[in-house]
């Protein structure tokens, strides 16, 4: 929802990230959910979150959110590089379950957490997870209890309407019901059993057929999903309960989700990896993915807003280059016109 850039404060230098809504594309539901998010992120003051610094309106009628600019890589970047070990990864969904703990007891429910939406920035101080992690995108956020009355009290959710994306959506959310906390920790579980099983959950390449396997399709084992990768019990009932279809049968806060996390990153610790097993990323000498290479600052210029012009999308050197061989072509037929009037 908006497009989103790199922008320089032009007072103090800073590099952030600037999400725009334009006027053009700005429908009263949209503006409405822009607004909202502004707002639900503003609540938010996690390390663990992105945060947001301004929010307002446009000239031409547009919204716009000014944000902290995240450098790193995405955990779906990270998954993409091969299996990732399996306490590195409860390392890092320990942090991404300490920003939910701090979203949900504000009353801010994600709805759409997915490895695209979880920020890795390379920390040497982050222990085994190697990455601080950051959550974005609350554009779908659900805001509940008191936390609802200071962003807005008109619903914009509509019963029986799908929220999220499929491959880590819960259940309730699926069927179009009400959602609380546990569904963030369904789609949590999800997350998890793609990092530590290599696969996804429910393989399917029509959505729809995904969203119904959601709902009612069995959810297979660790043991089954790797069989070449064995787990400690703790580690398999993290993963088994947190995909439990009723959610009454999920970890009720995510705060008891990490105490379940803890006892399975001890339980790991003391399991020792089989020489047959298949590497994992932190064993090999591959080093972690970088981040993005970050261009020098240089003062940039008030950014035009509204709908985009033609040229909006044209490489800047490829309008010098058609630039200069225009004036080339118009040398060359004024020294002919020259050349066949001194004759």
């Amino acid at each position: 929802m908006g497009a989103v850039y790199e922008a320089e404060h032009l007072a103090t230098g800073d590099r952030l990230a600037l999400k725009v809504l334009h006027s053009g594309g700005a429908t009263h539901e949209l503006a409405r959910r822009f607004e909202r998010e502004a707002k639900a992120m503003s609540l938010l003051t996690h390390p663990g979150i992105v945060e947001v610094l301004d929010f307002g309106p446009l000239d031409d009628g547009g919204l716009f959110l000014v944000m902290e600019l995240v450098r790193g890589v995405s955990l779906a970047d990270l998954m993409e590089v091969g299996p990732v070990a399996s306490r590195r990864v409860l390392a890092i969904l320990r942090q991404v379950l300490e920003a939910l703990a701090h979203a949900h007891g504000i009353g801010v429910i994600h709805r759409d957490l997915k490895p695209e939406n979880i920020m890795l920035v390379p920390d040497d101080g982050a222990g085994a997870a190697g990455y601080r992690v950051k959550l974005l995108d609350f554009g779908i956020a659900k805001v509940i209890g008191e936390a609802a009355s200071e962003v807005g009290g008109e619903t914009l959710t509509v019963a029986g309407i799908t929220f999220g994306t499929p491959d880590y959506m819960s259940p309730e959310q699926a069927l179009g019901q009400a959602v609380d906390g546990r569904a963030d920790l369904y789609s949590a579980g999800v997350i998890l059993f793609e990092l530590l099983s290599g696969r996804k959950l429910y393989d399917n390449p029509d959505p729809v057929s995904v969203v119904r396997m959601q709902v009612s399709a069995p959810v297979p084992s660790l043991r089954e999903a790797a069989p070449g990768r064995p787990f400690p019990p703790a580690v398999e009932h993290l993963v088994a309960r947190s995909l439990a279809k009723p959610r009454a049968e999920r970890f009720p806060t995510a705060t008891q989700m990490i105490a379940a996390l803890d006892t399975a990153v001890i339980q790991l610790e003391a399991t020792p990896r089989p020489a047959s097993a298949p590497p994992v990323l932190a064993d090999l000498l591959h080093p972690l993915p970088p981040p993005p290479p970050r261009e020098p600052a240089t003062p940039l210029p008030a950014p035009r807003f509204g709908p985009p012009g033609p040229f909006d999308h044209v490489d800047p050197r490829m309008i010098r280059i058609a630039l200069f061989a225009s004036l080339g072509l118009l040398f060359v037929v004024i020294l002919v016109a020259l050349l066949a009037t001194s004759d």
